[in-house]
């Protein structure tokens, strides 16, 4: 990077420092301290931007780290050792913490007060990002080291001081502003969420259809469809009697409200099949054969296939009833609500072949429904509601079949299905455009950022002011304020008083 402006200078960080601190690497206890006991800061406390003080250990009793370690307010903190993509974050303490100290991880880097705020913002850059990435040692898959040498050889454009407060105003300025818009695009994606279930909920009231039925649409249901539907009723409640399966805990049928006249209230298990995979052992694993679909590769609306297994070629021909098909669904049983979403995916023509393992089912539609009605219900609040919410088990929840299969449908005549389907899929569309220019937008503001970052250290974002004094005066002044310090004197530490 070019620096261009006379009356800057290019510095090293040692340059700039009166020296580095850093704690004790020791064996502590993996939760905060409480008031009355110390604790050592763990990298995570520096990571994202701000300093964490719940992202602490709990330090032993007869321990007493060196006092110069506590944390204090205007400490510049330096994460030495993380991943490649977090390794150097920087971030200033506003507060003090006389029970949080520094440890090996976390180093403090002592320097004049008002040359804080420009070493925070270039560090934070992707041009200081680049340079500190390209002094850290280690295996890139694991942990990445900065050491204080290497660290003291970074090199730094250097303003003047007047200067360096007035691009950092400006910059604070224009991230509060990308900040907002950002906050707004957020809310957007939200708005898009909930746009879609209530589009779904007006769909499978008869709501959204109410004007295409009035206007003489549809030829609604058979004699016969009728019939079969009933006899699929009569069968399931059958199946049900005498059973635990006998009474729903969760919707009734008549939870879904008032339904236009020719629809029927039934539960999932009338008018769709369900299986539940099959529990692989992990010595029948491959590098080569069928693809095994577990909860890990489900994800919400697609298959994911980042983390794969694969079945003995010689053993699948046994196994052929867990064979998926295009166009099934599959549901993950564990954990099956994420932040993304609901974990049911289609399976596409690529996916077609593998096999399906345990906890995770297969959801397939009968003649009464068709699959892209099939696919919005289980998408919808309805099926969150009866069956997702019904998860037990703390850590891991999960879903039984009697769950899934126990969720109450609007079952509406497959002609007006096909309509429904029609209508959400082109509203869903449009909502998935205003997604799309949200998330171009952002990628906007990303790149928007970079290069504002990018002038501000080529001392492109603010003029310059002649009479300021020049970056060399500041950069002498260090020097002879290092020059000056007294030597620390190395000795025994005392041990503090017993609490």
């Amino acid at each position: 990077m070019n620096v261009t402006p006379a009356n800057w200078e290019v510095a090293e960080i040692g340059d700039l420092l009166h020296g580095i601190k850093a704690g004790k690497n020791l064996k502590c206890e993996e939760r905060p301290p409480e008031a009355h006991e110390r604790g050592v800061i763990k990298v995570s406390a520096v990571t994202w931007g701000f300093f964490d003080a719940q992202q602490s250990k709990t330090l032993p009793n007869d321990f007493w780290p060196d006092a110069d370690t506590t944390i204090k307010a205007g400490d510049f903190l330096f994460s030495r050792a993380n991943t490649l993509e977090l390794v150097g974050a920087v971030v200033m303490a506003e507060t003090s913490y006389p029970n949080l100290y520094l440890s090996d991880k976390v180093l403090r880097l002592d320097m004049e007060t008002a040359i804080k705020p420009w070493l925070l913002k270039f560090l934070r850059s992707p041009e200081g990002r680049r340079r500190l990435s390209e002094i850290s040692s280690g295996n890139q898959l694991s942990m990445r080291n900065i050491g204080q040498a290497a660290l003291k050889t970074v090199s730094v454009p250097i303003p003047p001081l007047p200067e360096q407060r007035r691009i950092v105003a400006k910059l604070d300025r224009l991230s509060a502003r990308s900040a907002a818009a950002r906050d707004h695009l957020a809310h957007t994606t939200k708005l898009a969420t909930r746009a879609k279930q209530a589009i779904l909920a007006s769909a499978l009231s008869g709501k959204l259809t109410h004007a295409w039925r009035d206007a003489g649409f549809g030829d609604g249901w058979t004699d016969t469809q009728i019939a079969e539907i009933k006899d699929e009723r009569a069968a399931y409640a059958k199946s049900r009697r005498g059973s635990r399966l006998e009474s729903d805990s969760g919707m009734k049928l008549a939870d879904l409200g008032e339904l236009p006249e020719s629809w029927f209230p039934c539960h999932l298990a009338e008018i769709a099949d369900m299986q539940v995979g099959h529990a692989f052992k992990s010595a029948w694993f491959t590098n080569d054969g069928p693809l095994l679909v577990r909860g890990a590769n489900v994800a919400p609306g697609a298959l994911s296939w980042d983390d794969t297994k694969r079945l003995d070629p010689e053993l699948a021909p046994e196994f052929e009833r867990f064979r998926l098909d295009e166009g099934d669904f599959v549901l993950a049983m564990d954990r099956p609500l994420i932040s993304t979403g609901l974990k049911i995916a289609r399976v596409d023509a690529a996916s077609a072949g593998a096999l399906l393992v345990q906890r995770v089912a297969r959801i397939t539609e009968r003649p009464q429904v068709q699959s892209g009605y099939l696919w919005h219900v289980l998408n919808s609040r309805i099926f969150i509601r009866h069956a997702i919410e019904r998860a037990t088990g703390g850590d891991l929840p999960h879903i039984s079949g009697n769950d899934i299969l126990t969720t109450p449908v609007p079952l509406p005549p497959l002609d007006e299905q096909a309509e429904i389907v029609r209508r959400i899929e082109a509203a869903f569309a449009r909502i998935d455009r205003l997604t799309e220019e949200a998330s171009r937008a952002a990628h906007l503001l990303d790149r928007l950022d970079e290069r504002l970052l990018a002038k501000a250290f080529r001392g492109e974002l603010v003029p310059q002011n002649p009479e300021d004094e020049p970056a060399e005066a500041l950069l002498t002044r260090i020097r002879q304020a290092r020059a000056a310090a007294p030597t620390p004197k190395r000795g025994r530490r005392k041990k503090a008083a017993a609490e």
